[in-house]
């Protein structure tokens, strides 16, 4: 009996320190990728290198309390294990340096995020002006799409699927857009500025399945005649 629960606490170490060791090379990988992320250069000619730059810093920053308490709570269970008697010097020594690694990121994180203050009011001041055009022209696509052949009850069963079926392309097309543009605010902090194409965009979706539920009972009428 003493023999089956060894052999059960000898598994159960096993794939314990399988986890741990998965969770070192983890946090190891991601600082690595992290710090040459926070390394690259940006400038005043091409936006693309500050949001890419901007979301490893905001990544970094949502992840921090994580991995800390990961690297604490690791090295816990390694330190009582080796009071155990187990031998954790050279997995120690790899959590040693994934801890290093990680503490030069967040060292790194706010030198970097200090650095690229004068790009980021160049460069929202623009994508600032830009969506305020966007939500412009989303108005436009509105009055535009209120007059798509769906609404009229000339157009006839067929003509009102066919112009739905087209509704629903460039609403997929918009809709990818505007998950652009709210990603594009949400990195340089004002979310607020695309609600408007958002509630516009809504607005639409909400006419289109109001409006196919309207023709699929037009069509079980005629049916029905």
């Amino acid at each position: 009996m003493w023999k089956k629960f060894l052999i059960t606490d000898c598994i159960l170490l096993t794939i314990m320190m399988e986890n741990v060791k998965k969770k070192i090379k983890e946090i190891k990988d991601y600082a690595t990728n992290s710090m040459k992320g926070l390394k690259k250069t940006v400038s005043k000619e091409d936006v693309d290198p500050l949001i890419k730059l901007k979301e490893v810093i905001k990544d970094v920053e949502t992840r921090k309390p994580h991995i800390d308490l990961d690297l604490d709570t690791t090295r816990n269970t390694l330190l009582y294990f080796k009071q155990k008697g187990g031998q954790m010097d050279k997995i120690m020594e790899q959590l040693d340096n994934s801890s290093s690694l990680w503490a030069d990121v967040s060292k790194q994180t706010p030198l970097t995020a200090n650095s690229i203050v004068p790009f980021t009011k160049i460069w929202s001041a623009n994508i600032e002006t830009q969506i305020e055009q966007y939500n412009v022209e989303m108005a436009e696509k509105l009055k535009k799409f209120k007059t798509m052949g769906f609404w009229e009850d000339e157009i006839g069963l067929e003509g009102a699927r066919k112009s739905l079926s087209e509704a629903n392309r460039i609403l997929n097309k918009e809709s990818e857009l505007l998950a652009q543009k709210t990603g594009l605010c949400r990195t340089f902090d004002f979310p607020h500025l695309v609600k408007k194409a958002q509630e516009i965009m809504s607005e639409m979706q909400l006419n289109v399945e109001e409006m196919k539920k309207l023709w699929d009972v037009i069509e079980e009428l005629q049916e029905f005649i």
